[in-house]
Formats: C-alpha cells, sequence, structure tokens
C-alpha cells in the first residue's frame, strides 16, 4: 500500500482481472431466489426464530452468470466491477460456532473499511484492553458508627439514623 493511501484506495488500485481490455478493480455478488432454496430447506427442517435473532445459513451456489459495470458510470471504457450472479442450490441453518470466527473477522474488516471511508479512526487499546469501563469497585471499609451524644439531661444517645 503507498504511503498516505487508506485501504480502500488502495483495494480500488488493485487489479483483480481483465475484461474485453478493460481493468477489474472491484467484485461483488447477486443471489437472486435465494429464499426459495431456504424455504425447501424450512420444510423438512422448520424453524420458529423470534424477531432480532440473529444466526447462520450455509448455501450451497451455482455461479450462473457474470456481468461487468462500470465503475464510473460517466466512463463505461474505464475500470469495471464484475458481478457474479448466483444461483442458489441448496441453503440450511448452521451452528454458529462453525462459522462465526470467519464472519466476524470479516465483519471487523468492513466495520474498518466503513470507519475509514467516514474519516474514523480506532486508537487500539493495551494488549488484553477492551475499551469497556471496567466496573466500579465498593468500598471495603464501612463507614464507623458516629459515638453516641450526651442529652441535655445527661444521659447517652444514639445519633438520629443518616447523620
Amino acid at each position: 500500500m503507498a504511503k498516505g493511501a487508506t485501504v480502500s484506495e488502495a483495494m480500488s488500485a488493485v487489479k483483480v482481472g481483465e475484461f474485453e481490455g478493460k481493468d477489474i478493480r472491484r467484485t461483488s455478488v447477486e443471489i437472486p431466489g435465494v429464499a426459495g432454496g431456504l424455504r425447501k430447506a424450512m420444510k423438512i427442517d422448520p424453524r420458529v426464530m423470534k424477531q432480532g435473532e440473529t444466526g447462520y445459513i450455509a448455501i450451497e451456489f451455482e455461479v450462473d452468470k457474470v456481468r461487468h459495470d462500470p465503475l464510473d458510470k460517466d466512463s463505461p471504457a474505464g475500470d469495471q466491477e464484475r458481478v457474479h450472479i448466483l444461483k442458489a442450490i441448496g441453503a440450511t441453518f448452521i451452528d454458529g460456532a462453525s462459522v462465526k470466527k470467519a464472519v466476524d473477522d470479516m465483519k471487523d474488516k468492513v466495520r474498518k473499511l466503513d470507519d475509514e471511508k467516514k474519516g474514523r479512526t480506532q486508537i487500539p487499546f493495551p494488549e488484553g484492553g477492551t475499551g469497556k469501563k471496567a466496573p466500579a469497585k465498593k468500598a471495603a471499609a464501612k463507614k464507623k458508627a458516629a459515638p453516641a451524644k450526651a442529652s441535655a439531661r445527661g444521659r447517652r444517645t444514639a445519633p438520629a439514623a443518616g447523620k
């Protein structure tokens, strides 16, 4: 990566291929009809989900078509994006433990790229730090009870509660 270049600038500068003499600088995926494959699987393995629930789905696909779109709509002869249109062959819900790390790693990379595009940077925390505030520690020593005071008649009385 060139000194001073952002990750997104460096990524768009990377040539990932060529099509009809035009550089391909980005790739993407479209999956029309993916719900149909999952709908068929849910007939065999029905699943009730709660609103807000998250999960993982594995998709078997076939590359059905490939399309090339110009990155700059005003320059159709310029750099291109290769769009892979996938056909879902099968899909199923899967246990998150088998893919969670890979998905989380990619989400972190995407978040960093988004932050960079918006001009936000993250300051790394010292080793082992999370950036979250540690819970407040309660004082171990309790307040000592105030000594009894002498009343006007000479009797000893305890102080009023809360004083």
